[in-house]
């Protein structure tokens, strides 16, 4: 696994004879997807789309299949899948099988397993170049039972484990929430802050595949205002407030560096967010510097990115969802 700016990467193999692909990981994804031809509308990616005619072992999930059912639905014979990031980024696939191949760095020989499902996505729309064209699609990691770590828990337990290191290393490699703690001062934050409503709303999603954390509104606001207070008490003032992200940017003064940590207080364990994830530095232009929050507000939705979640190990144990 490596990352490129905070997005985090494992090398799989999807076909027999294998050609192996980058794909980021995404613990609030479930089914993996991989970029097809022939496809009508996809991003640039360095390796060659997969092509489904040059592998044998490619079946495609017909309709009659009992596990072509909502979200997933028939067009033309074919099972079709659409998947929307963050109301951003869309693909629509089609639900297929194949021997699908990780590739560790460290381990002596790969381990392939038959028939895992994947989607094989004809339309790619509004994925940028992002990460230097490396990354061929997503690795869905959820407890939803088209994720690739659950379709593997027929060989191995329903778990898994990462730590994710900080980009600027040399490294391969019930929920619920109390108060959260900026610079050791509580914010008593309403208890139903992070409760799941019956709609589905509020709660918190845990998402590696995310660089930043996405905050409830009226948990935002309570953090906004405390970061105001406290950069004020060192004459630090607010530049300008992004309208489209919400996210309020300060004045970096020069040898400035008491910024503060971060808590959230999970049952059980506490996690502790160091400053240098905590914010989010613009160091690029000379004459202007300033700092912000790494984190945006959205209403109704809490996730937690990869950002605050560096140099923490996290343990999934799909058998409690």
């Amino acid at each position: 696994m490596f990352t490129l700016n905070h997005t985090y990467m494992l090398k799989l193999g999807i076909g027999d004879p294998v050609k192996s692909r980058w794909f980021p990981l995404d613990t609030a994804a479930g089914l993996t997807w991989t970029q097809c031809q022939p496809c009508k509308s996809c991003y640039e990616q360095n390796d060659p789309i997969y092509n489904s005619r040059s592998f044998k072992s490619y079946k495609k999930l017909p309709c009659y299949d009992a596990s072509c059912k909502s979200p997933f639905h028939c067009f033309e014979g074919d099972c079709f899948y659409g998947i929307t990031y963050g109301d951003v980024y869309e693909t629509k696939e089609v639900d297929s099988l194949d021997t699908s191949t990780l590739l560790p760095p460290d381990e002596p020989s790969p381990v392939s397993v038959q028939n895992i499902r994947f989607g094989c996505s004809l339309e790619s729309k509004d994925f940028v170049s992002i990460q230097k064209k490396i990354i061929a699609g997503i690795m869905g990691l959820n407890w939803d039972s088209t994720s690739f770590i659950v379709q593997l828990g027929r060989l191995v337990p329903d778990r898994f484990s990462c730590c994710l290191f900080q980009p600027d290393k040399s490294f391969h490699s019930l929920l619920e929430f109390g108060d959260q703690i900026i610079a050791g001062k509580s914010l008593n934050l309403p208890p139903n802050s992070f409760t799941i409503k019956p709609n589905g709303q509020r709660g918190c999603i845990n998402d590696c595949g995310s660089v930043l954390t996405v905050i409830e509104c009226e948990v935002y606001a309570v953090l906004r205002a405390e970061f105001i207070d406290y950069f004020s008490q060192h004459d630090i003032e607010k530049l300008f407030t992004c309208r489209k992200c919400g996210v309020t940017c300060f004045n970096l003064p020069a040898r400035f560096n008491s910024f503060p940590s971060m808590t959230y207080h999970f049952q059980g364990a506490d996690l502790v967010v160091e400053p240098e994830n905590v914010f989010i530095f613009n160091h690029q232009d000379s004459f202007f510097f300033f700092f912000g929050p790494a984190f945006t507000p959205r209403k109704g939705k809490t996730i937690l990115g990869a950002r605050h979640q560096h140099n923490t190990q996290f343990v999934y144990d799909l058998d409690t969802f």
